[in-house]
């Protein structure tokens, strides 16, 4: 039964000095709305420096220091950087004291006026807090006033 379950997995070891991206789990990366699709949600963010090995198949990553991540991880949840190119997301989200994903609205890009169950709905293409503008969501307006009083579009 292991050789079945080895045969999908690839060897993979870093070194002190790599870079790597670090991919977070897609279930604690939905937006203010939980939309049942997180095809189109961020997989990995970084690159970061790996500054040790900690056992056999962990690793100590270089986080920010307004990361609330744990900075240890295991292989599996890294990929090597190729190249010198720009990374598309290279800021983590921020996170509360349980682990959560704090979301706040930073500003609103665009608007739209869409039909929804034969009304008229305004939506903001709304740019979140620490994200860069390619990871903005579209949100109704009625739901982002609801949830952030304070936030002025």
């Amino acid at each position: 039964m292991k050789q079945q379950a080895d045969r999908h997995r690839t060897e993979r070891e870093f070194a002190a000095g790599d870079w790597v991206f670090l991919k977070l789990h897609p279930y604690r990366q939905h937006s203010l709305l939980k939309h049942p699709s997180h095809k189109l949600s961020p997989r990995f963010y970084g690159p970061f420096l790996i500054q040790a090995k900690v056992g056999k198949v962990a690793y100590r990553l270089s986080l920010p220091t307004s990361c609330r991540l744990h900075p240890v991880f295991h292989v599996s949840l890294l990929k090597k950087r190729i190249g010198e190119g720009t990374p598309l997301t290279a800021t983590l989200p921020e996170f509360d004291d349980q682990g959560e994903l704090l979301w706040r609205p930073e500003r609103v890009l665009d608007m739209a006026v869409i039909k929804k169950k034969k009304r008229n709905t305004t939506q903001w293409l709304i740019q979140w807090h620490g994200l860069p503008a390619v990871d903005a969501t579209w949100e109704d307006a009625h739901t982002i006033k609801a949830r952030f009083p304070t936030f002025g579009a």
